[in-house]
């Protein structure tokens, strides 16, 4: 009988000190989920336990039986708190997936954010060269503009005074061509009553030499008077050149040429009158004037051939003042041609400006626009920056909810631990009773 109560003790002894053990076990890990391969084996150990315990007890089967519920109460809850934690884990699993796909979005948003802004400060850079490009094409145009308007002046201005010089070299060569034609029908006049004089002197007789003289005497009056107006004729038209040589410095060699030729006139006129002193002595002495009429006559031949030369000299003259009048006309034209071209080139000077205006004009609104588009990118970018700390914001909650949960986890974790301390120390208390009983 002693053998079997000390069989029966160790036994007993033995059960709960496998019962502590797991106890123990159970108290050392706090880990919710490495609790589950003991439990079950722990429950049945201490329902085992009791049970022996109230077949040799029996005044403790309400106790033992409040406490398997007491302990499966225990278990039921930690199974749900096991539950409770995988669940929280899975969350907190989900959570940080989700964290770390939102950091991967944020930094993909970022980087990408960055490369537009780049790409944009870029863009930016470049339109404002090309803006600072044009304004200096601009302004070089505009200077150029200015350039050919100051040419186009000087050579309107030049135009003009050329125009006026051959306005008044055609006026002047006008006025010297009707004294030359005035002087040309002079001389013929004057050839004409030599030639007169002479056939009169030659036709009629000694007895109507005295009529003849009359007469030539009154012709030699009006050749005076002739001669008195083509002074007055070379007295102008000396004065005309003097004031053209003031004027104009190339018309001074053609005057002056004008003068010699007019100096050679007058001395053919003084020759003239001395031809009609001996005239007046052939009136006076009609017998010596018959005797030498043959010798003045050939004189007078030889006047007329060289006024005919004159004349020819000054049909000459009048040709090239003609071709001068002609070149000057052909130098006129030219300069309309040269004033005509210029002033198609202003036009197309013009017409380039007006095209580079417009095209400034475009390219100022264009850079209004990008100036739009870049303010609105950055707006954009300040909405998508403060889209990225909003979800930064919501990670930092979300982090500070996983620890909160992370922290209950351990806290039901160590309530755990305490209640498994609790059964231990219940299980112990029930065998120090059981060895009391003994």
């Amino acid at each position: 009988m002693k053998k079997a109560s000390v069989y029966k003790g160790n036994k007993k002894t033995q059960t709960s000190k496998q019962f502590n053990m797991k106890l123990d076990q159970g108290d050392d890990i706090n880990k919710p989920h490495l609790l589950s391969d003991s439990d079950c084996v722990v429950e049945s150990q201490a329902e085992t336990y009791l049970q022996e315990s109230n077949k040799q007890h029996p005044s403790m089967v309400a106790e033992g039986e409040r406490m398997v519920k007491k302990l499966a109460d225990c278990h039921n809850e930690i199974k749900s708190m096991k539950i409770e934690i995988k669940r929280k884990q899975t969350t907190i699993d989900l959570l940080r997936s989700e964290k770390d796909r939102n950091q991967r979005n944020t930094d993909e948003l970022g980087e990408k954010f960055r490369k537009e802004k780049c790409k944009l400060l870029e863009e930016i850079l470049t339109l404002q060269k090309e803006r600072d490009t044009l304004h200096e094409a601009n302004v070089t145009n505009e200077a150029s503009l200015q350039e050919i308007t100051q040419e186009h002046r000087t050579l309107q201005e030049d135009f003009d005074s050329l125009e006026v010089k051959l306005q008044q070299t055609e006026r002047e060569h006008q006025q010297d061509k009707e004294i030359l034609q005035g002087l040309i029908e002079s001389k013929e006049k004057l050839q004409k009553d030599l030639f007169e004089a002479k056939m009169v002197i030659e036709a009629k007789s000694s007895m109507e030499n005295n009529e003849s003289l009359k007469e030539l005497k009154i012709k030699i009056e009006k050749l005076y008077e002739e001669i008195e107006t083509l002074k007055r004729s070379r007295d102008h038209e000396h004065l005309l050149k003097e004031r053209l040589s003031q004027d104009n410095l190339e018309l001074i060699k053609r005057h002056s040429d004008i003068e010699s030729e007019l100096a050679e006139a007058k001395a053919l006129l003084r020759e003239e009158e001395s031809k009609l002193a001996s005239l007046e002595q052939v009136h006076l002495n009609t017998i010596l004037e018959a005797s030498e009429a043959k010798s003045k006559d050939q004189s007078l031949k030889e006047e007329i051939e060289h006024l005919n030369r004159l004349l020819k000299e000054e049909k000459e003259y009048s040709y090239t003042l003609s071709q001068q009048l002609s070149d000057e006309k052909r130098f006129k034209t030219r300069e309309e041609e040269k004033m005509l071209h210029l002033q198609e080139r202003f036009n197309q000077k013009e017409e380039s400006m007006k095209m580079l205006k417009n095209e400034n004009i475009i390219l100022s609104r264009d850079n209004t626009y990008f100036k739009d588009e870049v303010l609105n990118v950055k707006q954009q970018l300040q909405t998508k920056d403060q889209e990225v700390l909003n979800l930064k914001h919501k990670v930092q909650e979300m982090q500070i909810s996983v620890e909160e949960f992370i922290q209950s986890s351990q806290a039901a974790t160590r309530l755990a631990g305490e209640r498994w301390k609790q059964l231990g120390q219940l299980a112990q208390s029930i065998q120090a009773l059981t060895c009391m009983d003994d």
